[in-house]
C-alpha cells in the first residue's frame, strides 16, 4: 500500500478536489467511497458495500465486519467470508417494494473439485500464489450456508421463498414480520437464493 505511494495520491487528488476525494478517501484506513457515498470499499477489513435505493449489498469478511446497517438491510453474518444482496425487482426503492431477491453467497464450488496448492488460511491468500485446478469435479455445486440474521425493511406483511437455480419457488421459508422489518436467515432457504414477496 505505501509503496504505491497511495497516501500521496490521495493528499494530492484532495488538493485538486478530484470528485469522490473529498470526505471519501482515507489513506489512513485504506477505504475507498465513491462520489456518491453508495459504494464504499474497505481493504484494510475486506469488505465492500453498495447502498443504492433498489439495491443494497455486503462483501466480504462478514463476521468480522459485525452489524452492517444499509438503510433498509441489515446484516449480521456468522460466515466468515460471504456477499449477501437484496435487489428490488419491481423498480421500487428497498422499503417500498413488494418483490426482493435476496442472493447469499459463500464458498461454492463443485462436488471433488480439487485446488493445489490448497490454502492453509482463507486470509493469506495473495495475488501472487500460482493456482491450479487439478480436477474440475462434477454436479452438484456445493456452496456454504450463509448464517447471518437478515432485516430487510418492506412496506406490509412479507413471505420469502426459496428459489431454485430456475428462479421458481420452492419452499416457504420462516420469518418473522415486526413493524414493517422481516427478519430471517438465509440459511435455511438452503438455496443462495431467496425471493421475499409483500401481501
Amino acid at each position: 500500500w505505501d509503496e504505491w505511494l497511495y497516501p500521496e495520491f490521495v493528499k494530492a487528488a484532495k488538493q485538486m478536489k478530484l470528485p469522490g476525494y473529498g470526505h471519501a478517501a482515507n489513506a489512513e484506513t485504506k477505504r475507498f467511497v465513491s462520489d456518491t457515498g453508495e459504494l464504499s470499499l474497505d481493504y484494510d477489513r475486506g469488505l465492500l458495500t453498495v447502498n443504492t435505493p433498489k439495491t443494497k449489498s455486503a462483501v466480504g469478511y462478514l463476521s468480522d465486519a459485525g452489524r452492517l446497517d444499509l438503510d433498509g438491510l441489515t446484516v449480521e453474518c456468522e460466515t466468515d467470508f460471504a456477499t449477501i444482496t437484496a435487489n428490488s425487482l419491481d423498480g421500487k426503492s428497498i422499503g417500498q417494494s413488494h418483490r426482493i431477491l435476496l442472493t447469499s453467497v459463500a464458498r461454492a464450488e463443485n462436488t471433488a473439485q480439487a485446488f493445489w496448492p490448497a490454502p492453509p488460511n482463507p486470509k493469506s491468500w495473495s495475488p501472487f500464489t500460482t493456482w491450479q485446478i487439478p480436477a474440475w469435479g462434477r454436479r452438484p455445486v456445493i456452496a456454504e450456508p450463509v448464517r447471518a440474521d437478515v432485516t430487510l425493511a418492506v412496506p406490509g406483511t412479507a413471505k420469502a421463498y426459496a428459489l431454485d437455480a430456475t428462479g421458481k419457488r420452492q419452499s416457504e421459508l420462516a420469518v418473522t414480520y415486526v413493524n414493517g422489518i422481516l427478519t430471517m436467515d438465509p440459511a435455511t432457504a438452503r438455496s443462495i437464493w431467496c425471493e421475499i414477496v409483500v401481501e
